[in-house]
Parts: C-alpha cells; sequence; structure tokens
C-alpha cells in the first residue's frame, strides 16, 4: 500500500443468526498494538442479511506492518473481530 494515502475501507457485516442486529462498528488502525486512530459507525442487519460499510481512513505516512481491525458487539456482550494486516512501501 503507498504511504500516506486517503483510503476507502469496507467492512463487510454479515448476520447468520435468526434475528436482527443493530449496533456499532468500530474500525480501529493499530501498529504494534497501539491504536493510531479509529472510526465508528451505527449499523443494522436484518437477521441472516448483509450491510456493507464505507470508510475513509488516511493510511500512515511511514514504512511498515501494520493493522486493521473490524469489531462489533453481540446482544449477548461478545465482541467479535476481524483483523486485517497490511505493509506501507
Amino acid at each position: 500500500v503507498p504511504l500516506e494515502t486517503q483510503r476507502e475501507i469496507r467492512v463487510y457485516v454479515l448476520k447468520d443468526r435468526p434475528h436482527d442486529w443493530e449496533g456499532q462498528v468500530k474500525l480501529r488502525l493499530k501498529q504494534g498494538g497501539e491504536t493510531l486512530d479509529q472510526w465508528s459507525q451505527s449499523c443494522g442487519v436484518a437477521a441472516r442479511g448483509r450491510e456493507i460499510l464505507s470508510f475513509t481512513a488516511k493510511l500512515p505516512d511511514t514504512v511498515g506492518w501494520f493493522e486493521l481491525s473490524a469489531e462489533l458487539e453481540r446482544d449477548s456482550g461478545e465482541l467479535i473481530t476481524s483483523v486485517r494486516e497490511f505493509q506501507t512501501q
């Protein structure tokens, strides 16, 4: 990924259970466990449905490995997290 680029990051929220879900989806940019930036959006997903959220994020201006993590909280309080690593050049 090029240095210091503004990117659209899509987060797919899938609901594979038989009831609707509504809440916040958080997207975090991390390096070495430290959160560098974060964004949040409200989202609602119908039972067995799918929503695609779009976040606009400015990526770091330094070379290295980074992590994007998307997180939501189930009605039970359980956190669901999806993590993707990438490298800037």
